[in-house]
């Protein structure tokens, strides 16, 4: 026999310790694989194998959920079970509670053996009566509301006061607003003509310098009015004819401003632009 035979023989005759090696046949054999090895030196390549590595990812999860299932069984059973216990269990019967006994109203003036004397022991039913009459409120008791003072009346001064805020200093305020609103308006728009001029600018500068006019003397507002009434019709178109014209070239500045800011944005961009080429020929050149 040459030495090779030896070796197989010595190989074949040393057994393999490992919980999924078998030799139920004789042979090596994988239990997780139920597939034979070669030999015992192979058993350790069979172990780093993928096809192994699987088999006992497989067997582990398997094992896994019947552990799991084993778990829940059992606790099921237990609960079952203390179901059942507590079915066959009497139901223990409600405690009833002994209804308090009445006290009686006593005096700390009473001697020692006042309530040991039956000749002396108070009646039963006066206390019940006493203590019925505590519980019910009295209807004039239940009938009582709070009552609040009427509230003073305003004197002339006051009345004065009040009309005179609201006829002037309300109205000066009215304006105000009314002019912080237009004066921050953003809204564009192309140009047209108005009759009424309600709300602009001019109108609402009139209707205050109205307002400052009712706060003057009469002597002096007299004088205001007969200096408006002077103004001819041909004066008041040709004021109306000017105050359109500022508007429309309130307007029309308004516009050549917003078309230089879109110039100089489009300039912006070329120049931009410009540069990126120059910097694009400069790199191919490079």
């Amino acid at each position: 026999m040459d030495a090779r035979s030896l070796l197989r023989a010595k190989r074949q005759e040393a057994k393999v310790a490992h919980p999924y090696a078998s030799y139920t046949t004789g042979a090596l054999r994988c239990t997780v694989c139920a597939a034979p090895v070669k030999d015992g030196a192979a058993w350790d390549g069979h172990l780093g194998s993928k096809t192994h590595r699987k088999n006992v990812a497989r067997v582990k999860e398997e094992q896994r959920l019947q552990d799991e299932a084993l778990a829940q069984t059992a606790q099921r059973e237990q609960n079952e079970a203390a179901e059942r216990r507590a079915a066959k269990r009497p139901a223990e019967p409600e405690p009833v509670d002994a209804a308090p006994a009445k006290k009686q109203r006593t005096d700390s003036g009473f001697p020692s053996n006042f309530f040991t004397d039956s000749s002396r022991t108070l009646p039963a039913g006066d206390s019940e009566e006493e203590d019925e009459e505590d519980g019910m409120p009295t209807a004039a008791s239940s009938r009582a509301v709070p009552t609040t003072a009427p509230p003073e009346p305003k004197s002339i001064i006051d009345l004065e006061w009040e009309a005179f805020q609201k006829d002037v200093v309300n109205a000066d305020l009215a304006v105000e607003e009314k002019e912080d609103t237009y004066a921050r308006a953003t809204v564009a728009a192309d140009a047209e003509m108005f009759d009424e001029l309600e709300g602009f600018p001019a109108e609402l500068a009139a209707r205050r310098a109205a307002a400052q006019a009712s706060t003057l003397p009469t002597s002096e507002r007299t004088d205001m009015e007969q200096g408006e009434e002077e103004e001819t019709e041909e004066q008041k178109r040709a004021r109306k004819a000017q105050d359109e014209r500022e508007l429309i070239m309130d307007r029309i500045l308004e516009e050549e401003r917003a078309q230089e800011e879109a110039d100089n944005k489009v300039t912006m961009m070329k120049a931009r632009l410009e540069l990126i080429k120059r910097q694009r020929a400069a790199k191919k050149t490079s």
